[in-house]
């Protein structure tokens, strides 16, 4: 009988040391399963999110902006791109928008981005202009590689009035791009001939004789560092020997008692080391 009692006494101690470890379990269950739930909530909330401020959402367009246009071609492509404010943001055809705005004549590429909470952002990238052609009262804006961008009936003051060789207008474009700013600024005409020999005018009606679309650099760099002088004629062609032509004036500081060379002598600066 002992024996029994015994074998009774060590079950009951086995449930009770049992009792405790599955309330455990069961607490960890329902705590995990409240993690699950938590998350699926989480879920669903910022799948609302995205979906509210997306281009399938609802939501009204309240502003429509132009980035990276010059101001005066800003009103063209708004109206190109036509979207309407109000307009929800899943009516809008972006791929179409963009075909529209592509469409303008001085834009090169475009995209369409949202930015919350209700602004779509029209991002261009425009031609530059680099040339003039025309006369006048009508001037034809042409970009780096003599396309048309558009007409306007005013001539821009800081571009050069292209001429000459059409097919060879890239080696003129890379001459004048080897021009710091200010200098390329200064050229009111620039031409190329079917040789290659190309001729630039200053706004001041000086001419520069460049040669050839070759040393480009170190042609600006001389061309600059005359540019101080007054002469007729500047010649670059080659960089090692530059010369100026006709009327030649120092600058005032550099005259001293120094009469001015007469008309039409050739005069030799300064070599410039590139």
């Amino acid at each position: 009988m002992t024996v029994m009692v015994d074998d009774v006494t060590e079950v009951e101690e086995d449930q009770s040391v049992g009792a405790p470890e599955s309330l455990g379990k069961r607490n960890w269950r329902l705590s995990r399963g409240k993690l699950v739930v938590g998350g699926v909530i989480a879920a669903v909330i910022v799948g609302l999110a995205l979906w509210m401020f997306s281009w399938s959402s609802p939501i009204p367009v309240r502003e429509v902006v132009v980035v990276g246009a010059l101001p005066e071609s800003t009103e063209k492509i708004e109206a190109a791109a036509g979207i309407e404010l109000g307009t929800p943001l899943r009516d809008i055809d972006a791929e179409a928008v963009v075909a529209r705005v592509v469409g303008v004549e001085s834009i090169e590429a475009a995209d369409l981005e949202y930015l919350r909470p209700w602004t779509v952002s029209i991002n261009v990238e425009e031609r530059v202009p680099f040339f003039l052609q025309g006369e006048k009262k009508q001037w034809l804006l042409l970009d780096q590689a003599g396309d048309p961008i558009r007409e306007v009936s005013g001539k821009p003051p800081k571009l050069p009035v292209v001429s000459g060789e059409k097919g060879r207008w890239p080696e003129l474009v890379a001459a004048l791009s080897a021009l710091d700013a200010q200098t390329r600024e200064d050229v009111s005409r620039a031409e190329i001939g079917s040789d290659g020999v190309i001729v630039f005018e200053l706004r001041r009606g000086s001419i520069v004789e460049w040669g050839r679309s070759e040393q480009n650099k170190q042609k600006a760099t001389v061309l600059t560092s005359l540019m101080p002088r007054e002469a007729d004629v500047f010649v670059v062609s080659t960089p090692e020997r530059p010369a100026m032509r006709g009327d030649v004036k120092l600058p005032k500081k550099n005259r001293g008692s120094e009469p001015d060379p007469p008309e039409s002598q050739p005069v030799e600066p300064e070599s410039t080391t590139p």
